[in-house]
């Protein structure tokens, strides 16, 4: 049976109890590397931390390999030919459906990346890794993997492309291309920020809500050390007083740089410039405005129309999971497990159970795991734009309802004018309706004429 222990036959069987839970004579004989010979007193305590061994058999590991890689191919593969896992992109920030051509100019300026983007890129996760490999032995061989491989790493790696290395690259190539083709060189840029944000970023987020409570606690931690009097301190069991100011700023950076990582797309999602939806989905919100005779009518339409807009959220949100999924399995399954047992580090929990369980099937508990929380996710993704087109819709059902309030007020407003001057006009008789009721009249004037002249 095919088997990944040429990859590095230097790894041990699983010992027990994790090396923690043995007296300190039997740490010192516990072996943690072969060929040579290698005891874990020997090893820094950060890399113990991370020590990879064959919890799972050499066999299993290729099977899983094998399984899950071939699974996710052909899952991606089905997607890609059979179903409409795509989306228009664009969110309509204005609330208005737009023609092809108005969507195609609008898609240059849309995703764009912002200013606080990229200095969170340049500030949190740097300083965190400048901390990391400043402690004592803690620049080891393989250290890289660890901050290439866990989840943080790995979507730092995705926020430097999203907002320099892409950019950068864009402009260069621009600079060599005519005026037409410039137009489409931005097009294709805006599609491969969609694809990187909607399907790359969303996908490997999952294995990052693990942590997000432990780098919580810490910054709260650290947030009371300032902020509560010392009297205060033993009640809150804070430790943070005997941390440097780096070691506090350090907790305070990586939570950020976490919680950054969630919220972009939670932000293009509520800008507009991005849509979690399918095409369909996404042109039934933006249709044109409901309309009725009445206020409560346009309400319950627009209820009726947002239950069926949640029933294919759902039927949209599962696809893209899927295929989420599917890409984080390639990920983590078909690269970063044979890179982690070459370099003999325990990299994301893909050899050993970080949380110490005993189960072996822990690395398909990821999957399930990862699909949920990914799946919740992109409901939160998908409900914060469906509040938005409700928003949006009612501002324009508001918007529309004061402009023929005034329409309508400037109608009546011209009416009674016209009709008042109509008034005055006719009360007033003109020389020839005088004449007309006293057809005598110039007789009486002539005959009073002559009289004087007689006189």
């Amino acid at each position: 049976m095919f088997s990944f222990q040429f990859l590095n036959p230097r790894l041990v069987p699983n010992y027990d109890s994790y090396y923690y839970g043995r007296t300190p004579h039997e740490r010192d004989a516990t072996i943690c590397y072969r060929h040579p010979i290698e005891y874990c007193k020997n090893l820094p305590p950060n890399r113990l931390r991370f020590l990879g061994t064959w919890f799972l058999t050499p066999e299993r590991h290729f099977l899983e390999w094998f399984c899950v890689v071939f699974i996710s191919i052909t899952v991606l593969s089905v997607f890609y030919l059979f179903c409409s896992t795509n989306t228009n992109g664009i969110g309509n920030g204005n609330g208005k459906a737009s023609s092809p051509q108005q969507q195609q100019q609008q898609r240059q300026y849309y995703l764009q990346p912002k200013l606080w983007m990229q200095l969170s890129t340049i500030l949190f996760y740097p300083y965190v890794a400048y901390t990391k490999l400043s402690w004592d032995n803690s620049n080891y061989t393989g250290r890289w993997l660890l901050f290439v491989g866990m989840p943080v790493g790995t979507l730092w790696t995705i926020s430097l492309c999203y907002n320099f290395t892409l950019q950068r690259i864009c402009r260069i190539f621009i600079k060599q291309q005519r005026q037409q083709q410039q137009q489409d060189l931005l097009v294709s840029l805006y599609q491969i920020r969609y694809y990187m944000i909607h399907t790359i970023w969303i996908s490997f987020l999952p294995p990052l809500f693990v942590l997000l409570p432990g780098l919580y606690t810490s910054m709260i931690t650290v947030l009371q050390s300032y902020l509560i009097p010392s009297n205060a301190d033993a009640r809150y069991n804070n430790s943070a007083n005997n941390k440097t100011v780096g070691e506090n700023l350090y907790d305070v950076c990586y939570f950020c740089h976490g919680y950054y990582l969630c919220v972009v797309p939670l932000y293009y999602i509520a800008s507009g410039e991005l849509s979690s939806l399918s095409t369909s989905t996404n042109q039934s919100m933006t249709s044109t405005t409901i309309k009725g005779k009445t206020t409560t009518y346009r309400r319950w339409s627009m209820i009726r129309r947002c239950v069926r807009i949640v029933a294919a959220m759902i039927r949209t949100h599962v696809q893209h999971q899927i295929v989420g999924t599917s890409i984080l399995a390639i990920y983590y399954f078909g690269l970063v497990t044979p890179a982690s047992i070459i370099a003999g580090l325990n990299v994301n929990g893909m050899l050993v159970p970080m949380d110490g369980s005993t189960n072996l099937n822990f690395r398909l508990k990821y999957l399930v795991e990862w699909f949920i929380d990914g799946l919740g996710y992109r409901f939160i993704l998908g409900l914060v734009e469906l509040i938005r087109y409700i928003v949006i819709n009612e501002w324009k059902n508001r918007n529309k309802n004061n402009i023929n309030e005034n329409v309508s007020s400037t109608i009546e407003e011209c009416v009674s004018v016209l009709t008042n001057s109509n008034t005055n006009s006719s009360s007033l008789p003109s020389a020839t309706n005088r004449n007309n009721n006293n057809p005598n009249s110039d007789d009486d004037d002539t005959s009073s004429n002559n009289s004087l002249k007689i006189e």
